[in-house]
């Protein structure tokens, strides 16, 4: 494995290099005047919180539909501030890695996520270290669907055998390697560290 040549790397992003802090229900449940359990039942409902995730729903379309249900008069952007939150910790090791791998090798992000937890994401300067920063709203599919990958690629201009594939989630890293990535599970700084170094990447200065 460490003989092939690595061009990419490209991260999840929650449990990976960044430390998720569930709060935004609770939040969006107290401004709505809800609770928690009644937003993932409506979340659930014709498979809402999936829509948002590949996108089928915009922002103004989700909020639409929170409004018809609730009275409210929710913008996209309170969405963000009641989820944002939940993604705004990154691990501490995580900007020092970045930062060691940036210039070596091109990196990219492939997150199954939302516009509530994205838009807040991707205005951070951690998210401007990234040469292809994906999520599946964007791309149109969530991982393990073979479909997310290869648009990742297709984004990038790689093919999978350059490109080294890190998830806390093993049902993707095992989509990932179906495909011919470099892929490995990671659930702590350590561990993606240790992966890292397995799959021949040079960490540091050098």
């Amino acid at each position: 494995m460490a003989l092939r040549k690595i061009t990419w790397i490209l991260f999840d992003l929650g449990n990976v290099l960044i430390e998720l802090r569930p709060g935004g229900m609770e939040r969006a449940a107290a401004a709505l005047g809800s609770t928690p359990a009644r937003l993932v039942e409506l979340f659930g409902e014709n498979e809402m919180a999936r829509q948002i995730a590949v996108g089928k729903l915009s922002p103004q379309e989700f909020v639409d539909q929170i409004n018809r249900r609730f009275g409210s008069s929710v913008t996209p952007e309170d969405v963000v501030s009641w989820f944002g939150p939940e993604v705004s910790v990154l691990y501490p090791e995580a900007p020092g890695l970045i930062a060691s791998l940036k210039g070596r090798y091109l990196l990219g992000t492939l997150s199954n996520t939302f516009f509530g937890h994205w838009d807040f994401f991707i205005a951070t300067d951690f998210a401007r270290q990234f040469d292809a920063p994906m999520a599946s709203h964007l791309i149109g599919f969530c991982k393990p669907d073979p479909r997310a990958f290869k648009a990742a690629l297709d984004r990038m201009g790689a093919t999978a055998a350059e490109t080294v594939f890190v998830d806390d989630l093993a049902e993707n890293v095992e989509a990932a390697r179906a495909l011919g990535f470099i892929a490995f599970q990671s659930t702590t700084p350590s561990e993606m560290v240790q992966g890292l170094q397995r799959a021949g990447v040079v960490i540091g200065a050098g």
